[in-house]
């Protein structure tokens, strides 16, 4: 069965600059997006009194490491 293929040419490099601009906004606001839902998150479990959470920073975004309290 033979195989299609479909090449795409950018004839305007603006349109491309613009694409690549939008994709980097687009990244911060899920970046801090999932910043606010981490942060949400360790409120929730913050309420509770057998888990104890500490931020661990990694590159651009949070990570939560948490210790169980004996």
């Amino acid at each position: 069965m033979p195989q299609s293929r479909i090449k795409f040419h950018i004839k305007d490099k603006g349109v491309l600059k613009k694409d690549q601009e939008l994709f980097k906004k687009d990244n911060r606001l899920f970046l801090k997006e999932q910043e606010l839902f981490l942060k949400c998150l360790v409120l929730f479990y913050r309420c509770r009194e057998s888990v104890s959470y500490h931020f661990v920073e990694v590159s651009s975004f949070m990570r939560i490491s948490y210790e169980e309290k004996a």
